[in-house]
This record gives structure tokens, C-alpha cells and sequence, in this order.
């Protein structure tokens, strides 16, 4: 079975900063709060491999309904439950 996971960045012959892709998360805006998940410290990491950028991050609780919106195993995206500075 062929890999799903497509290098649009290769594709496109772009390169893909980290900084960058950290930044524009700016523009997702939590629901409830009204404030960008940067902001709120929900984004504790973005990284680039390969073309592909995971996001470590987290939710303001861990009952927040968009955990049950997004699969289990999403790829480029990981939950963190335990709070970076505890």
C-alpha cells in the first residue's frame, strides 16, 4: 500500500520554516476563549520533516470537544496532557 502522506511542499518546491508554520498558527482561534492557540500556550512545538510538520499541542482541558473531532492517530499532530511547566 502506498504511503497516504503527501510532500506537497516537495511537490510545490517549497521550503517549509517552522517559525513560520508556528506564526500562522496565530490565525486558529479557540471557540470559547476568543484568543489564538499560541497565545493561550496550546502550541508547546511545530516541527518539519521531510515536508511534513507535526504540532505538539495541547487542549485548554482535556475534555474540550475538538479532541473527538480529530482521529486518534492524526498524522502531524500529538496531544500533550501534562502541562509543559509542571
Amino acid at each position: 500500500m502506498a504511503d497516504p502522506t503527501v510532500d506537497l511542499a516537495h511537490v510545490l518546491g517549497l521550503e517549509v520554516d517552522p517559525a513560520d508554520l508556528h506564526e500562522r498558527l496565530r490565525m486558529v482561534i479557540d471557540p470559547e476563549l476568543g484568543i489564538n492557540i499560541v497565545d493561550l500556550g496550546l502550541v508547546y512545538g511545530v516541527e518539519v520533516f521531510g515536508g511534513v510538520a507535526r504540532v505538539r499541542m495541547t487542549t485548554t482541558t482535556p475534555a474540550c470537544p475538538m479532541v473527538r473531532t480529530w482521529p486518534t492517530r492524526s498524522a502531524g499532530r500529538s496531544w500533550a496532557w501534562t502541562a509543559c511547566w509542571t
